[in-house]
């Protein structure tokens, strides 16, 4: 063989062997020569990725939309518009279901309706109407004049008159007035609308009281314990004209039928005073002036 057909270092020249027969000579492998194999061969998963983002521009990464300019503001748009519409509608829908109410009833608010309070027995009722404190104080004296049998228990129905001539169930607010009397921002808080005044005619003298549903018997409590130094002051309606022989407050704790409740006594003789309790089972204030008043009334709503 002539130096000219010498095979080239890494090429694979044909080799005679056994006479005439010829085989092939592997080439020598190299680095280059494997990266080359690998790369016909084997899926150019990660390598092809990588150099794609190498060979990508930075302008032509800048320029691809990120996720916020993808999005579709158009259906952003109608969702948050149809939200708004749908607020309207409800918004609308209670202004003139409100004003229709308003209408119906002239503008005004729909007067209390009377409760039972605890369904107490009464041995009688009263009707009166009063506007002023000075036509309802008249009509209590007047009525508390009248004879009746020891022993009676009168519940009295009252209503009041307002400045348009309209006529409503006197509720809490409407009583506090024509007795022309304040209580204390507690107690008002935890009283109910409606308010049930009586006369009891005891054995001495016919006595007022009156009673309140209220909230939280525990507030209710509270809330009269704090009242006590004024009470009797400021429900000097209660004493129908008769004065109290000493200012010195002392209110007691006692007790009948298994029930708590606070008396003072304003008289040196007999059952005048002012006192009161609550009704826990049914979350009622009983306030009066005697403690005959306050035991029978203790006794009735026992029974019920």
């Amino acid at each position: 063989m002539d130096e000219t057909e010498k095979p080239q270092f890494g090429s694979s020249e044909p080799e005679e062997k056994n006479k005439g027969d010829f085989v092939r000579r592997p080439s020598i492998r190299t680095m280059k020569t494997d990266v080359s194999e690998f790369m016909k061969t084997e899926r150019p998963s990660l390598i092809t990725l990588i150099s794609q983002n190498i060979e990508e521009s930075p302008k032509e990464r800048m320029e691809k939309p990120s996720i916020l300019k993808r999005l579709d503001w158009k259906v952003v748009g109608m969702v948050l518009g149809g939200g708004i519409a749908f607020i309207a509608v409800v918004v609308a829908a209670i202004v003139f279901f409100a004003s229709r109410n308003a209408s119906n009833t002239g503008g005004e608010p729909v007067p209390p309706v009377p409760i039972q309070l605890s369904r107490l027995s009464y041995d009688a009722t009263q009707n009166i109407s009063a506007k002023t404190p000075t036509e309802f104080s008249s009509r209590i004296i007047e009525l508390a004049s009248t004879v009746r049998s020891v022993g009676l228990l009168q519940k009295l129905i009252v209503t009041v008159t307002g400045s348009d001539g309209s006529n409503h169930p006197m509720g809490y607010k409407d009583f506090m007035r024509l007795i022309s009397a304040s209580a204390p921002t507690q107690f008002n808080s935890v009283a109910f609308s409606e308010v049930e005044p009586f006369l009891y005619f005891a054995a001495e003298r016919p006595v007022f009281g009156v009673i309140v549903p209220v909230k939280s018997s525990d507030g209710a409590s509270q809330s009269l314990r704090d009242w006590e130094k004024t009470l009797p002051r400021d429900l000097s309606f209660f004493l129908l004209g008769r004065r109290p022989e000493s200012s010195i407050l002392f209110f007691e704790d006692r007790s009948y039928k298994n029930l708590q409740y606070r008396f003072v006594k304003l008289a040196q003789e007999g059952d005048f005073g002012m006192g009161y309790f609550v009704f826990r089972p049914k979350n009622y204030v009983v306030i009066t002036t005697s403690e005959e008043t306050l035991r029978v009334v203790m006794s009735r709503l026992l029974e019920n």
